[in-house]
Parts: C-alpha cells; sequence; structure tokens
C-alpha cells in the first residue's frame, strides 16, 4: 500500500528496472549521508551539489516485492 506521501510512476510504457533490496537501504545512506555533509559544510561553502554517478533511471521495481 502506498504512503500519502509517495510517488508512484505511472505506466508509460518505459522499462522499468527491477533492483535488488538493499537499493532501499542505500537510498536511505545516502540520504543520511547528505543531510550530514550539508549540515557539517553549511558554514564552509555558500552552496553545495552532489552528484550521484550510479543513479539508475529515476524509478525502479523492487525485485520479488510490489514496491516501485
Amino acid at each position: 500500500m502506498a504512503r500519502d506521501n509517495e510517488l508512484r510512476p505511472i505506466d508509460d510504457g518505459r522499462i522499468c528496472p527491477e533492483v535488488g533490496s538493499w537499493t532501499e537501504e542505500k537510498h536511505r545512506l545516502v540520504s543520511m549521508y547528505t543531510t550530514l555533509f550539508s549540515s557539517g559544510m553549511k558554514d564552509k561553502w555558500g552552496k553545495r551539489v552532489y552528484v550521484e554517478l550510479y543513479t539508475g533511471a529515476g524509478y525502479s521495481r523492487i525485485r520479488g516485492s510490489s514496491k516501485s
């Protein structure tokens, strides 16, 4: 069941890659890291940018579950 704050992709006919269950944990850790880094460096630089080089398609389906 989708939570109220979740974005659900519409079926646009494009490929929706399947990913492993570790992906949710990776996203949680990356979010935590960027929050910590951004907070810690807010007085050092006026702007901070994080570039994720392995982001994929922007949405995916978690293998073996109904989550996407």
